[in-house]
Formats: structure tokens, C-alpha cells, sequence
């Protein structure tokens, strides 16, 4: 068996005798596929495993929450969510449908890419005028109407006082964080009223198709417009110093895109928050890599000085 056909058996349904992949590239028949049937992608994480697989229709990416974190969106949720999404020519909102057993699935796509391939690539392409037309559809998501959802005031998978946030917060305060450290601890409360906000805004749930697609959504909440922001700003800072750009307008395309930004001082403090806590968290859930010094980033002490080079750079655009 392969890694890739090792990973997808994890995300079998009890009691049926197959897994959702073979369900989804066989429409629901039995029929055992070949080769894992269709598998184009893999993605292990440490609270979730995703995969997309190749279906009749196009692509399809599904994801199956290892630990049925009560903090995910349910399909009630999801559907409070669907009447308010903005509809938005140039972007589209793909909101995942839930099965019985937690299987998330998202709706066809003509391609299994997604934008964080071109963002930690050297061949970027088009990508500041994808970064314009998503900075303009989350403006439009934050002006959403409220909706009966859940108040977040911390990421969904990484909730307040557990096991893994404790960890995670551990690595973090012995990290050299510098500059990026003060700027993070000087961030001020969010004290506006809650918006309508993705919870996961990033390159790596964007599909990149000639329409581009929003993916996630089951960390969607109530909470503060800025930090959907700082989570998409602080990857593609991290992209251009892993990357090594001289020059990366993509950063000031999305906010040019979103429009005014009231509080930038407290942007840029949010963005130096989120770069941290990824750097913590690769720390802490790829140890044997980080330990060999194999990656783009060599690991927190080679990363962290390239990293918050590239953001006070970006801070000084963003303040100017």
C-alpha cells in the first residue's frame, strides 16, 4: 500500500467497507477503484487530513476532522453561513457539505491546484490580480449581515486551554522572536462588534482556478475582520522570505483590494502574531524536519531573522 493509500484508509466510514474517496470517484456504487481511485492529494495535518480526489465531475477536496472538534462548524451552522455569503462575480464561496460520520466534501473544481502552490513558487504568475480580487471578496464578507454563529475569539482548531494550544503556546516562548515578539505582545483588543469571518483565510483553502474559490469555511464565526487579514498577509510575508522575492506586491494587491484598513498599526502587530504561531507550530509538528534543517525555512533560528525582515518591510508599506 502507499503512503497516499495508507493516509486515505484513516478517513474510513465505519461500517460501510470502503472509504469516502472510493465514494466520491464512484458515486455512492461500490465499485472498488484502482490505485486508491483517483487520489490526486494528500494533505496530513496534525487535526485534520485532507485529501482531493479526481471524480467524473472535476476535483473534489474532502477533509475528515481526526478529532471531532465540537468547535467546527455543523451543518446547521454552515447553513446560517450560505444565507449571508457575499455573491461575488470575480470569487466564489464553496461551502462544504457535511456526510453522517464528519466527512466534509466541497464542490467540483476544474483543477486540484491551489493558490498556495503559486504563492510558495517561483513561478507566481497572475497572482497579485488573484490577491486583489480576494481582498475585495472578504471586504464584502465582513459587510455580511450577522448570522446565527459562533463567536470566535480564538482559531476553531486551536481552542483556548487545550492540550494543543498549550503546546503550541510552550514552543512558542522559547522562540527568538524579536521585534516580531513585541510587536505581537503590543496588540490591543478587538473591541468593534463581530463580523461574519472566514477563520481560516489562506492561500492553502483558495483554489486556483481561472474563478478563484474560496474552500474552508467550517472556522467560520463571528469575530475580528483584522485577524482574517493577518492570516492571509502573514502568508504571503512568509511566502516572499522563504521564497527570497525581491520585490512582492501581492501583499499590498489583497489590502488594495479589501479597501481601508482603520487600524494598520494593529494589523501589522496581528500579522507578526500569526507568522509566530506557524512558526511554532511547524516547531512543534515537524520536529524531524526542523531538526535536520531540511525545508525552505532550515528551522526557527535560520526562519525567524528572514522572516521578520520581510514583515518590517511590510510594515513599513502598510504604515507609510
Amino acid at each position: 500500500m502507499t503512503e497516499a493509500a495508507g493516509r486515505t484508509a484513516d478517513l474510513a466510514e465505519s461500517g460501510t467497507g470502503r472509504t469516502p474517496v472510493e465514494g466520491l470517484v464512484h458515486g455512492g456504487t461500490g465499485r472498488t477503484p484502482p490505485a486508491v481511485g483517483g487520489l490526486v492529494r494528500s494533505m496530513d495535518g496534525p487535526f485534520v487530513l485532507r485529501v482531493c480526489v479526481r471524480t467524473p465531475s472535476g476535483y473534489r477536496w474532502a477533509e475528515q476532522d481526526k478529532q471531532r472538534n465540537p468547535c467546527y462548524l455543523d451543518a446547521r451552522g454552515l447553513g446560517a453561513l450560505r444565507a449571508v455569503l457575499p455573491q461575488d462575480a470575480a470569487v466564489l464561496a464553496a461551502v462544504p457539505t457535511l456526510s453522517a460520520s464528519g466527512l466534509a466534501t466541497w464542490p467540483a473544481l476544474p483543477t486540484p491546484a491551489l493558490l498556495c502552490d503559486r504563492a510558495y513558487g517561483a513561478g507566481r504568475g497572475d497572482l497579485e490580480r488573484v490577491c486583489r480580487a480576494l481582498g475585495g471578496f472578504l471586504a464584502l464578507l465582513h459587510a455580511a449581515p450577522p448570522a446565527d454563529l459562533p463567536r470566535r475569539s480564538a482559531p476553531a482548531w486551536l481552542p483556548e486551554g487545550s492540550q494543543a494550544a498549550r503546546e503550541v503556546e510552550a514552543v512558542r516562548r522559547r522562540l527568538k522572536g524579536g521585534r516580531l515578539a513585541r510587536a505581537a505582545a503590543g496588540i490591543t483588543p478587538f473591541t468593534g462588534d463581530p463580523v461574519v469571518v472566514h477563520g481560516r483565510f489562506s492561500t492553502g483553502v483558495c483554489a486556483d482556478t481561472d474563478r478563484p474559490a474560496v474552500l474552508g469555511w467550517r472556522e467560520a464565526g463571528l469575530g475580528d475582520p483584522l485577524r482574517d487579514l493577518a492570516f492571509f498577509l502573514a502568508e504571503l510575508v512568509e511566502a516572499a522570505a522563504l521564497v527570497e522575492l525581491a520585490d512582492d506586491p501581492a501583499a499590498m494587491a489583497f489590502l488594495d483590494g479589501y479597501g481601508a484598513v482603520p487600524e494598520a498599526d494593529r494589523l501589522v502587530g496581528l500579522v507578526a502574531d500569526r507568522l509566530l504561531e506557524h512558526c511554532a507550530q511547524s516547531t512543534l509538528w515537524r520536529p524531524a524536519r526542523q531538526a535536520a534543517g531540511g525545508g525552505p525555512d532550515g528551522g526557527p533560528d535560520v526562519a525567524l531573522p528572514r522572516l521578520e525582515a520581510y514583515w518590517r518591510r511590510f510594515a513599513t508599506a502598510v504604515t507609510a
